[in-house]
């Protein structure tokens, strides 16, 4: 999930979420991307959250396009 209010467009949310897409296709990896409205933490966008099918969901923080090859 990213944050993709208004908040996180303003932080850059639509270029991590393209980041990851093409991370995700690099990677022959399949997942579901969901952008949400705002998260609440206006301060810290973009957020990201990754939940994993049998795992606590994660959230990260001033993710920036440089960062989204480190998630993974």
């Amino acid at each position: 999930m990213i944050g993709m209010g208004t908040c996180g467009l303003a932080s850059g949310a639509a270029k991590i979420k393209e980041a990851i897409e093409a991370e995700l296709k690099n990677l022959n990896i399949q997942a579901t991307i969901e952008g949400t409205g705002c998260i609440g933490y206006c301060a810290v966008e973009p957020i990201v959250d990754i939940k994993l099918p049998g795992k606590d969901r994660i959230s990260y923080q001033e993710i920036t396009v440089k960062d989204v090859s480190e998630i993974y």
